[in-house]
């Protein structure tokens, strides 16, 4: 027969029981939201709809470069992203570290960086390369279009060298009072389509719910955050069969004192 500090026990445990659950009912909330969504991806087009909230961008990791250099030529933006190129919002195939400057011109977009002079259309196609290497040339410093027609000037290390534009055949020339293109700051929803642009359509929804249910959004120790929750079900659940059992026997033995400890009355 079931003693009255059995019935006191069941007390305790069914508060503690009651609020863990509380406690635990966030999560299973969670999990039984983002669950049914992932059954329904293909009908919800899950994986064919996009996130792009920044904070959420910033919590995969997918920044943008604190530092963004940008060049007026005519009508057009070049700018450059960590080592990637941009023609206005278009990412071009070229790399970069360093960029010396652009200027539009008849024949197209002149680009300067570190590792060659560029010439593209103005739609992002590349005409012609000129590579710029450091020994023969040193670093890329600057570019400004020449007096003389179908000429523009680039500035490096050890001289400043006159290229034609049509056959990029370079020349070294003196080093006169030259107005070098200077850079500029990028208009804000011109910057904003760079940044779509570098961080690409964003996250996927489906890859997002998939995190959230296992936990990985959290980082490293998110899975096991989420192992944690789900051993912590499994204990509600057993101590919910235990609970009940052990009442089961209390109410049939001490039926008074089982309404006593159901309102509060005992193990207090």
């Amino acid at each position: 027969m079931p003693s009255i500090d059995s019935a006191r026990w069941i007390g305790r445990w069914r508060r503690l029981h009651r609020r863990t659950g509380v406690c635990a009912a966030l999560v299973v909330l969670i999990l039984v939201l983002t669950g049914i969504l992932l059954n329904h991806t293909d009908q919800l087009h899950l994986n064919r709809r996009f996130l792009q909230y920044e904070w959420l961008l910033n919590l995969y990791d997918i920044h943008l470069p604190e530092n963004i250099g940008s060049y007026r030529a005519g009508d057009h933006w070049v700018s450059l992203l960590g080592d990637q190129l941009f023609l206005d919002d278009r990412p071009l195939a070229e790399r970069a570290d360093k960029l010396g400057g652009a200027l539009l011109a008849d024949q197209g977009v002149f680009v300067a960086t570190d590792r060659a002079l560029l010439l593209y259309t103005r739609t992002g196609e590349l005409v012609e390369r000129k590579p710029i290497t450091r020994q023969r040339y040193g670093q890329m410093l600057a570019i400004a279009p020449a007096k003389v027609a179908g000429r523009v000037l680039l500035e490096l290390d050890n001289a400043v060298y006159q290229v034609d534009t049509n056959t990029f055949e370079s020349e070294p020339v003196q080093n006169g009072f030259t107005e070098w293109v200077q850079p500029e700051t990028l208009p804000t929803e011109m910057r904003n389509a760079i940044a779509r642009s570098y961080r690409g359509i964003g996250l996927p929804i489906e890859r997002v719910l998939l995190d959230v249910h296992s936990g990985r959004i959290l980082g490293r120790w998110g899975p096991y955050v989420v192992d944690a929750f789900a051993l912590l079900f499994l204990g509600l659940a057993g101590t919910g069969v235990w609970m009940w059992w052990r009442s089961h026997r209390v109410a049939r033995h001490w039926p008074e004192r089982w309404k006593q400890l159901r309102h509060g009355g005992l193990g207090r």
